[in-house]
């Protein structure tokens, strides 16, 4: 994915202070982003699960009323002996 130049420039980065200073800090830095992240994550996934249930509510209930509009729609059968 790298090219050579930029190999060669993320490894002269990771040489210096501040290099080292992100190599040994970011297993913190990760942690506190989830510790940020998972309440949103969380209340995003309860939010698509309320969406979906609604849906498939919403689904159900038209399904129902092209059921019982189906037969209001078809043409009486005319009576026996016309």
């Amino acid at each position: 994915m790298f090219t050579k130049d930029e190999l060669a420039g993320l490894a002269d980065f990771y040489g210096t202070p501040a290099g080292q200073a992100l190599t040994s800090k970011q297993p913190e830095l990760q942690q506190k982003m989830m510790e940020v992240m998972q309440p949103r994550i969380m209340a995003g996934m309860q939010k698509a699960q309320q969406l979906q249930q609604e849906f498939a509510q919403q689904q159900q209930a038209k399904q129902q009323a092209q059921q019982q509009a189906a037969p209001a729609a078809a043409p009486a059968a005319p009576a026996p002996g016309q």
